[in-house]
């Protein structure tokens, strides 16, 4: 009988033997097997393997691989995964391999110099596949985002203290504290660089974020933000009462927006006003808090809407013959 996949068969009387606590494990001998199993023992997941010629009558060699449990019978191998397939294999560059279980694990990768540990074609840099992925089946890359420098134009000022960035431009000043465990430096070019210390999955997550959040503050004190607002209705309105806005919205009284600090408001005309800020966060927040106030209807639109936003709009109720 040909076998299409000997890793596949290997991983699944692994996993099947581990699970049942023998001690032993035999299947038909291949050398991809031959080669995992040399891997597991030098990181201590199996106790050995042998390979043993066919008996007589019997075809081809076997492959013996000797299971490794601890003191009270725990087991070494506490999980085994496969990732890269026949018909879906995955890729990656040294860089981008994750850390099975914060270091704790080892992913096996096939390379042009045969099979490494995650660890070992890290350090010598070179790709391969077989690599980890996260739960959900989805390879980990590095962050695209996360991993481009933020250049700091003339005339703004960044200070960087443990976690916490501080932005000073021509606009204002903006602080932000990154998200264990991202860091952040200046690098030789005087861009500011925020990076990550492992390829964990929080991590990856936080780390392009992060990123953008620095990058959203330097443009903020630069050239800030702007949100713009259209109001729609028969005798909808607004009007600028100092720094704060008073809204006619069909209600029996006026609603009084105050400015928050940080915020300014400007009325173009009295169905179109702005909302500006260097905080990016603070002006979608408030602009959104005023849109609340009245949202967009679907019958006729009338209400508060983003400028340029889209209402989907639903048919009125035919009247009866």
């Amino acid at each position: 009988m040909t076998m299409t996949d000997p890793i596949a068969d290997m991983l699944t009387r692994l996993r099947n033997a581990n699970q049942a606590y023998h001690d032993r494990v035999t299947m038909p001998y291949s050398k991809i097997k031959a080669n995992v199993a040399e891997v597991l023992k030098a990181e201590g997941y199996i106790a050995g393997w042998s390979v043993e010629d066919p008996e007589e009558g019997a075809v081809g060699k076997r492959l013996i691989v000797e299971l490794k449990y601890g003191q009270s019978r725990e087991r070494s191998l506490a999980g085994i995964r496969r990732v890269s397939k026949p018909g879906l294999r995955v890729y990656a560059k040294s860089p981008e391999l994750p850390r099975v279980l914060g270091g704790l694990g080892v992913a096996i990768i096939s390379t042009s110099q045969g099979l490494l540990t995650d660890r070992q074609a890290r350090k010598r840099g070179w790709a391969g596949k077989s690599s980890p992925t996260s739960g959900d089946g989805r390879q980990l890359d590095m962050s695209r985002i996360g991993r481009k420098s933020i250049p700091v134009p003339t005339g703004v000022d960044v200070t960087i203290n443990g976690r916490t960035v501080q932005v000073k431009g021509p606009k204002g000043e903006l602080s932000h504290t990154l998200a264990e465990p991202i860091t952040a430096e200046r690098g030789d070019d005087g861009n500011v660089h925020v990076n990550r210390p492992d390829d964990e999955r929080r991590s990856k997550a936080l780390h392009g974020l992060s990123r953008t959040l620095v990058a959203n503050m330097i443009i903020g004190v630069t050239e800030g933000y702007r949100k713009s607002l259209e109001i729609n209705g028969t005798g909808y309105r607004v009007t600028a009462k100092g720094n704060d806005l008073e809204f006619a919205l069909g209600f029996s009284h006026p609603v009084l927006v105050p400015a928050p600090e940080g915020i300014t408001f400007s009325v173009e005309r009295p169905t179109l006003f702005h909302v500006a800020g260097i905080d990016k966060q603070q002006v979608g927040e408030v602009a959104a808090n005023i849109r609340k106030i009245r949202p967009p209807e679907p019958y006729k639109g009338k209400g508060v809407k983003y400028q340029g936003e889209v209402i989907r709009r639903k048919a009125g109720k035919a009247g009866k013959k």
